[in-house]
């Protein structure tokens, strides 16, 4: 009930497929400004020549996987006392099937401490369907989870 975006939260957890997760603790960072470090850092590259471009529904980008379009944001802290403790999130999904996934589904979640809002937990979840590809090569996807594991930790590593 807290997330602002309900409905595409509840979605993604009932969706089905293997699961990837990676956090990190933001601390003396509110969930708004871990948006928009997360927007900067790790959707957006820190050195893109075009700045302050904030991500929305129907942004795309590509990556090693295919590429991605963004299908719902709920931009944290949106200005009341009432919003504070509120979970913004991002969802995307993988449009262009690549060698290794059929797709995946992936939800950013920007989750403010109760007992102090500027602090902030980022969440950082995937649900993604292996080719047979990567099934037959990548041990039925464990070895895949653990590069998305730790690719998914660098890029939240970068929100210092």
């Amino acid at each position: 009930e807290r997330y602002i975006d309900r409905a595409a939260a509840d979605a993604f957890f009932q969706a089905d497929g293997h699961e990837v997760e990676a956090s990190i603790f933001l601390r003396g960072v509110s969930a708004y400004d871990a948006f928009q470090r997360w927007n900067d850092r790790c959707w957006y590259d820190d050195n893109d020549t075009v700045k302050h471009r904030v991500v929305s529904a129907g942004s795309s980008r590509y990556t090693v996987h295919g590429k991605e379009r963004v299908t719902s944001v709920a931009v944290p802290g949106g200005g009341s006392a009432n919003d504070d403790d509120r979970i913004g999130s991002v969802h995307f999904k993988l449009v262009d099937q690549g060698m290794w996934l059929e797709g995946y589904h992936a939800m950013v979640s920007f989750i403010p401490d109760r007992g102090n809002t500027f602090d902030t937990l980022v969440v950082w979840s995937v649900k993604f369907d292996p080719s047979r590809t990567s099934v037959l090569l990548c041990c039925g996807g464990t070895m895949l989870r653990m590069l998305m594991r730790n690719h998914m930790h660098r890029q939240l590593q970068r929100m210092h």
